[in-house]
């Protein structure tokens, strides 16, 4: 799992307002205020983005208009617009929240995330501003609005595309790794997902195969079994006195999904075999184990579910023999 990093606060919101000619912060009585959060310390500009606009415009909408009507960057704790890259140490490294600590030697993150309303046939000079995106028709410009991130160029339709070629390359590099790395990040937690899913299918079919072996307890001729449980303390139950150890490993499997591999030991710690016979009044310990140890001790190719080692690939070839003629 990723190291978080805790926003102290993680992000605060700034609206461009004209009276002031400046981004002034917004109260929290109209959306803003301070919020907590964590975020990992490899997240970028485009997780930071998506982070601070799910909180301050809730379904594309906030007090001062809609996200589509915005122009949005990531400022720092000194108000100042943040690029595609750092200075850290002398070295230029992508924009992400452990560079970012590292180059201005932080304990707590502090980011704003800076706000303006895009109005037409505005004669105002955008010089001494600070360097926006907004949404385009561009796939990679929509990306790069989504990160949130500052590229020192914007497009407007009086002077066309500022910046220089390898400017605007370098940048759209950035926001292709940035967007490959997005997509990795859902891909393996997508697999993390089905595995576990798998694994949870798999330890109730274990499960139940052991509860549907369990016998019924008797009301006469029987031995009782105390078992002290991993996670469930002392549990007891009647067996007939003709049981072997397997009818016992077959009820604690089937108390809980949870514990799929275990073994059952004496006082002393020495593994029961499931093919012993159950004594009177014992008192037994769950351990846990690599695998439930084998229902039968002369023969491990032959196992019921829920005894020794799982095997899910049923298409395993078998071993070769000769065929009798």
């Amino acid at each position: 799992m990723a190291a978080q990093a805790k926003l102290t606060p993680p992000s605060w919101w700034k609206h461009f307002r004209e009276e002031a000619e400046d981004h002034v912060l917004v109260p929290l009585s109209k959306g803003g205020g301070s919020r907590y959060a964590t975020l990992p310390i490899s997240s970028n500009r485009m997780d930071v983005m998506k982070l601070c606009q799910s909180i301050f415009f809730p379904n594309g909408k906030s007090h001062y208009g809609e996200a589509s009507e915005m122009e949005f960057a990531i400022g720092n704790f000194h108000n100042e617009n943040m690029g595609v890259t750092l200075d850290v140490n002398g070295r230029e490294v992508p924009f992400n929240i452990g560079n970012y600590m590292e180059a201005f030697k932080l304990k707590d993150v502090r980011l704003y995330l800076l706000s303006k309303k895009v109005t037409s046939g505005s004669e105002e000079s955008d010089d001494d501003l600070p360097p926006m995106l907004t949404v385009c028709d561009s796939p990679t410009s929509e990306m790069a609005c989504a990160a949130g991130g500052t590229t020192g160029f914007r497009h407007n339709e009086s002077q066309g595309l500022i910046g220089t070629s390898e400017e605007r390359c370098s940048l759209k590099r950035e926001q292709d790794r940035e967007y490959e790395l997005s997509l990795e990040e859902d891909r393996q937690k997508r697999i993390s997902l089905e595995r576990a899913n798998a694994e949870a299918e798999q330890n109730k079919r274990v499960q139940e195969a052991r509860a549907a072996r369990v016998s019924a307890e008797p009301d006469a001729d029987f031995v009782t079994v105390r078992v002290r449980h991993l996670t469930m303390g002392v549990c007891s139950r009647r067996f007939p006195t003709n049981s072997l150890m397997a009818a016992v490993y077959d009820w604690v499997g089937s108390l809980t999904p949870d514990i799929v591999r275990f073994a059952l030991c004496d006082p002393l710690g020495t593994p029961l075999p499931p093919s012993r016979k159950v004594e009177d009044r014992c008192t037994i310990v769950m351990a846990t184990a690599p695998h439930t140890p084998s229902l039968s001790e002369s023969d491990e190719d032959i196992q019921f579910l829920g005894f020794g080692d799982a095997h899910d690939d049923i298409n395993r070839r078998l071993p070769d023999s000769p065929v009798p003629y």
